[in-house]
């Protein structure tokens, strides 16, 4: 059985995560759009395997804010400019020490398919099940295959990050993805702000 962190990590959740190097982080939405839609729940997983699921409401997460802005702790998203528009435009806050493993894998195949489900097919024969990825995020009481979903996402992303890693070295290829990586939270906060592209002519 699943537990939640209700409103805000627990004292015993930050407590680990705040032992740990490395995390692993994956919201789940009412829908795509960051400016109108809501988070239902984050999960957290650590390298040690440790997990953590987090129901936000109306307050602010502090102890989950002060962890996201921990520049020790590296934070591994798939898609972290999804997450983190939703987040960062919800609780006004910028994200500190960010990987994301579809920049790193789009860096090493950009024509091939970036999607977490299929990268982990690819590289670990993974067969992740998205079957509750459509289903309702926001009701009051969350199912068991909800939860396990959830954690389905964020279960594999520290041993993908490190497979990629890996590849990236082999190309050359890996000052090129910390730089990139390390502009992620600028970017968010010029989409934020609505800018357009700045960098385009």
């Amino acid at each position: 059985m699943n537990s939640i962190d209700a409103g805000d990590l627990s004292e015993e959740s930050e407590r680990s995560i705040r032992q740990s190097k490395f995390l692993a982080v994956d919201i789940e939405t009412s829908g795509l759009d960051w400016g109108k839609d809501s988070i239902g729940l984050i999960a957290i997983m650590t390298e040690h395997r440790k997990p953590v699921l987090l129901r936000p409401n109306q307050f602010q997460p502090q102890r989950f804010i002060s962890v996201l802005e921990d520049p020790k702790i590296q934070k591994i998203f798939h898609h972290a400019m999804f997450d983190l528009r939703f987040i960062c435009n919800k609780w006004s806050c910028t994200a500190n020490h960010v990987a994301c493993t579809k920049i790193m894998a789009k860096l090493l195949a950009p024509t091939e398919s970036s999607s977490l489900k299929d990268l982990l097919c690819r590289h670990f024969g993974v067969n992740l099940n998205k079957h509750e990825q459509q289903s309702d995020w926001m009701t009051e009481s969350l199912s068991e295959s909800q939860l396990n979903y959830a954690l389905s996402d964020v279960r594999h992303l520290f041993d993908l990050y490190q497979c990629l890693q890996g590849l990236l070295h082999e190309a050359g290829l890996m000052n090129l993805a910390e730089l990139a990586l390390q502009h992620v939270p600028t970017r968010v906060i010029l989409d934020l702000r609505r800018y357009p592209d700045i960098y385009s002519y």
